[in-house]
């Protein structure tokens, strides 16, 4: 029995492999940029939403505290803001 495998029959095995070699790495690689992708805008909608949630109240408190009649500045008689 030989072992000598027919060239012509492996090439085309070889071909064959090499394409599906080829499609799982290119299809693996496009699953992997959909699932990072996803992992980033999960996270940027995760800091927008605390930045809605929680930023609203920052920024009442500082406001409040910088535009109140009681904060210090006194009215200089400007009807427009600088």
């Amino acid at each position: 029995m030989s072992t000598h495998i027919n060239p012509v029959f492996f090439s085309a095995i070889q071909s064959n492999l090499t394409s599906v070699c080829y499609c799982y790495r290119s299809v693996h690689s496009v699953s992997n940029f959909y699932l990072f992708t996803a992992v980033l805008f999960s996270i940027n909608v995760t800091i927008s939403a605390a930045f809605f949630i929680f930023g609203d109240r920052f920024f009442e408190s500082k406001y409040i505290k910088e535009f109140s009649t009681e904060s210090g500045n006194h009215d200089r008689g400007l009807d427009t803001v600088e």
